[in-house]
């Protein structure tokens, strides 16, 4: 992909009720325009990135100058689990009551975590389809699985290294447990770039978590600043800033995109 020139340039438009500020930023020949009032919805542009057509449809989050960067202190890691996971059990806990039972039956695996939180759940299911015309012709349930991730002082952290996953089977039994877990303390602050600068380096592909393959009719629903954890048998010694640009593929695959949100790195 062809270097892209950048610019930026900042219009004040002065209105009745208040001043609006839009930055214009320059990508080769056009131009793209984002609203940072940070009260809903900004302009959706579509960046031809090298790693596939992104739609952004997301409100701007507030400007930030600096974030913490922990310092990583530990790891957990294990899993076990049972065949029986791949069974029949019709009698598997409610999404009311799932959460409550495996809270409890993480007790004896060292409890939850307090930078953990329920990320989500969802009955796991064994279905018959017709082959003919692809229609579900019953489904019966395997298991419920509840999923946590972690979350620091408020920021999500994403990645394959920060996920509690529990899978309970009938009366809530528990088949499956899995644990991948950094422990971290505070380390410094560093300077973070704006989010344009971020949105740039996502359209030119520069991300951590680069697909193998371009992606298309990816649609960015919120951009957040956090984290990520990387896979729990890679070397990481630290959590840095990253914009997370968290969205849907083809309409609703569940898909985030990483930029290392350091001024500095």
């Amino acid at each position: 992909m062809a270097m892209l020139k950048k610019e930026w340039s900042v219009i004040v438009m002065n209105y009745i009720f208040g001043v609006v500020v839009m930055a214009c930023l320059v990508v080769g020949g056009g131009a793209l325009w984002f609203d940072q009032q940070n009260s809903g919805p900004g302009y959706s542009p579509v960046l031809q990135s090298s790693i596939g057509t992104i739609a952004l449809n997301a409100s701007f989050p507030a400007a930030v100058d600096t974030a913490p960067v922990y310092r990583v202190t530990g790891t957990q890691d294990f899993f076990e689990g049972t065949p029986e996971v791949m069974n029949i059990h019709e009698g598997v806990p409610s999404l009311d009551e799932a959460p409550v039972i495996a809270e409890k039956a993480l007790t004896a695996y060292g409890g939850l975590p307090a930078d953990a939180v329920l990320h989500d759940m969802g009955v796991m299911c064994l279905k018959e389809v017709n082959t003919t015309d692809g229609a579900i012709i019953s489904e019966r349930p395997q298991c419920v699985q509840v999923i946590y991730t972690q979350q620091i002082d408020g920021r999500p952290v994403v990645g394959p290294g920060a996920e509690i996953m529990v899978s309970l089977g009938d009366g809530g039994e528990v088949l499956e447990v899995s644990k991948a877990w950094r422990n971290i303390s505070y380390a410094r602050e560093t300077k973070i770039i704006p989010v344009e600068e971020a949105i740039l380096a996502l359209n030119d592909g520069n991300i951590l978590n680069r697909p193998q393959s371009p992606m298309e009719g990816v649609e960015i629903r919120e951009i957040q600043l956090g984290y990520y954890a990387k896979d729990i048998s890679s070397l990481q010694e630290e959590y840095t800033p990253v914009w997370i640009f968290s969205g849907i593929e083809n309409g609703n695959m569940p898909c985030n995109f990483i930029v290392d949100a350091r001024a500095d790195a």
